[in-house]
């Protein structure tokens, strides 16, 4: 009888992360984008922008909104949202 000797140990590779967890992580950075154009709409209205500019980043606020949206819809087709832990106050561009 042959003897095989010892039995590679064989570490699988890192599986990917799951659609929902990811899709989720999009959600919320989407959120958070659409709170830092809100603040960047202020602060350009604040300072006397032209208009044009600060229509621009409230259009970007419409977009992301719909993005988030759009992620948290593929997020139930995966099975629904995961829980997460987010900051509010982490998502300000300006501070």
């Amino acid at each position: 009888m042959l003897s095989r000797g010892p039995t590679p140990s064989v570490t699988p590779p890192p599986s990917p992360p799951r659609p929902r967890a990811r899709v989720d992580a999009q959600r919320v950075q989407r959120i958070a984008s659409a709170a830092a154009f809100a603040e960047i709409a202020g602060c350009l209205l604040a300072a006397g922008a032209p208009i044009d500019l600060v229509a621009a980043a409230g259009d970007s606020v419409a977009d992301e909104i719909l993005h988030a949206e759009l992620s948290a819809r593929m997020a139930m087709a995966f099975g629904g949202a995961v829980a997460m832990d987010v900051d509010p106050r982490g998502s300000s561009a300006l501070r």
